[in-house]
């Protein structure tokens, strides 16, 4: 029995966003509120921000949501797309996309349409088009571990 051949399982999609994440400093972060600036050489800073977590009435109330995206572009003027909110579970070491601006337009798809509804063909192309963009990240270099994390604080605005 010297070649005595085993399988380990193989990680789904979501693990490897998962592992991407956290080897750019994206996860796991201190609290809700923190967001992180991953930054690269000569390429637009990436801005992750935790959000309100969207009512997709399948996940677990530990799972929390992050908006990606890059403010600006190189020109220093705020920038359209590509904007997503993942959902990150640290529990269970996954994230998926839950939806995704893009295009000169501008336009949104959500994963998790009215009634709770999963639009599985719009899982499968944002999870792909997420981990693309996490490995893209990556070979440029984008880092968040020499950076410091901000905290947002969120005030009430007077009324006039």
């Amino acid at each position: 029995m010297d070649n005595v051949a085993f399988c380990l399982p193989a990680q789904n999609i979501y693990q490897d966003n998962y592992q991407l994440a956290m080897d750019l400093g994206i996860v796991p972060a201190a609290d809700s509120k923190t967001s992180v600036t991953l930054k690269a050489a000569n390429c637009m800073d990436l801005q992750v921000m935790s959000i309100d977590m969207p009512d997709t009435g399948v996940h677990h109330k530990s799972v929390r949501a992050s908006l990606m995206t890059h403010l600006f572009d190189i020109q220093g003027n705020i920038a359209k797309t590509p904007e997503m909110v993942v959902l990150i579970d640290e529990v269970n070491g996954i994230i998926e996309a839950y939806s995704l601006t893009q295009g000169e337009q501008a336009l949104t798809d959500v994963v998790y349409a009215e009634k709770y509804q999963t639009r599985l063909s719009e899982l499968n192309r944002q999870n792909k088009f997420l981990n693309t963009w996490l490995k893209n990240l990556k070979a440029q270099g984008y880092s968040a571990g020499r950076l410091n994390a901000h905290r947002w604080r969120c005030e009430p605005m007077p009324i006039d």
